[in-house]
């Protein structure tokens, strides 16, 4: 067996095992408490929007109505920039946590390979 730089001989798999369960178990528990922290609000969002409100203008839905002159509908904001850009700030960390929960449990389910013992079989 030839020695690597990052893979020295002296290191078993149980302890490579050990140190990737460590590390994916170490990134789940930060993504759980960062998820909890963003809910609870005493940590902000990732800010990835910054998107004007959604404003639709009746008079162009209606057309021309000659009995209201000049001063037609105005312009309705159905959803204001405030809450749309949260919304979306909160579903974006919501899903980036949860890729990351997703890495840490794979980092996991590797160390915890590394760590079994491989038992020979019997036909």
């Amino acid at each position: 067996m030839t020695a690597c730089i990052w893979y020295p001989v002296s290191m078993s798999n149980r302890t490579i095992g050990t140190v990737l369960l460590v590390t994916g178990l170490s990134v789940m528990f930060y993504s759980a408490l960062n998820i909890i922290f963003v809910f609870t609000r005493q940590w902000d969002p990732v800010s990835l929007f910054a998107f004007k409100g959604i404003i639709i203008d009746a008079s162009q839905l209606t057309g021309t109505i000659p009995l209201l002159g000049k001063t037609g509908p105005r312009p309705m904001e159905l959803l204001s920039p405030d809450i749309l850009n949260i919304l979306l700030n909160y579903t974006a960390h919501y899903f980036l946590i949860g890729f990351l929960v997703s890495i840490g449990g794979k980092v996991s389910k590797m160390g915890i390979d590394l760590m079994k013992e491989e038992k020979p079989r019997t036909p």
